[in-house]
């Protein structure tokens, strides 16, 4: 009975604590007491406290296929599919990749993905974008610099190509483990090659990452291009995704996604929203 009593106080110890790889693949679990740029003091529910040198563990995310390429980024796949069979047939795929990495000088953004919808024996989407965010961090300073790069494509939009780039200054209004908020300033270019216009912009954002537990995650980004060889149009790009994270061995989470993009001036027969949602699985690799 003692012996049972002890197993089962282990493995409840066992369930709220972090998991730490050595080097040579092994893993341990326990509460880490405490963290520095030397060691960790891990807490093991049976082999007591124990310091490991930061040298001896492995860091997190290691590179591609046993190299240094993307070592310590986050790296996500995600994959979503949806179709109805009946009255109509329907056919919606989504194909996204996410890559980011932070310290304490920089962080950087990747953002891909491929839309592809058919209805009927009929597309009826056939999109993509990339992009691109460097934020340059200063010490003990709530602002930053950015540059930021991005690609459209769009079959069912009037300019079918389109790349914008922009810079400029953030502010961190908020910052802290469980909420951030930041605003972005600056000025913006825009290229529309089927329409063949050429905008100049201002660039007004809002960015807002909620982590209101330890697997769920809200993110919010609003970003607002005024023109200004155009004064009237505009166009607001609006972001919110939901991630519920499934699984940490192996990284496996439900992502929720909603953008909408409102363009004041379009061609004519097109429309100034376009809204577009999905849910997919999210693999880190």
């Amino acid at each position: 009975m003692r012996r049972l009593l002890l197993c089962f106080a282990l493995i409840a110890r066992a369930a709220g604590a972090e998991t730490i790889e050595l080097v040579n693949g092994d893993k341990l679990s326990g509460e880490i007491v405490e963290r520095n740029a030397e060691r960790v003091v891990l807490d093991h529910p049976a082999l007591g406290r124990i310091e490991i040198p930061i040298e001896k563990i492995r860091p997190p995310n290691p590179g591609l296929f046993g190299s240094s390429f993307l070592a310590g980024w986050k790296r996500t796949f995600q994959l979503g599919a949806s179709g109805a069979q009946g009255n109509s047939k329907t056919t919606d795929v989504l194909a996204a990749l996410d890559l980011s990495y932070a310290d304490e000088e920089r962080r950087w953004a990747f953002g891909a993905a491929y839309r592809f919808g058919v209805a009927d024996g009929e597309t009826t989407r056939n999109d993509a974008f990339a992009e691109l965010r460097r934020d340059w961090l200063f010490r003990d300073s709530r602002w930053f610099l950015f540059a930021n790069g991005r690609f459209d494509y769009d079959d069912f939009r009037s300019w079918t190509y389109r790349v914008s780039g922009a810079g400029g200054v953030g502010y961190e209004f908020v910052k802290n483990e469980r909420f951030d908020l930041r605003g972005l300033l600056g000025p913006s270019l825009t290229k529309e090659f089927q329409e063949d216009q050429f905008f100049v912009e201002a660039l007004v954002g809002l960015e807002a990452i909620w982590k209101i537990s330890k697997n769920h995650s809200i993110g919010l980004t609003n970003r607002f291009f005024p023109a200004l060889n155009d004064l009237g149009e505009f166009r607001n790009l609006s972001i919110l995704a939901w991630k519920w994270r499934l699984l940490d061995e192996p990284g496996l989470s439900l992502i929720a996604g909603v953008d909408n993009e409102y363009q004041s001036a379009v061609a004519s027969g097109s429309k100034h929203n376009d809204l577009k949602y999905s849910t997919s699985i999210g693999i880190d690799f």
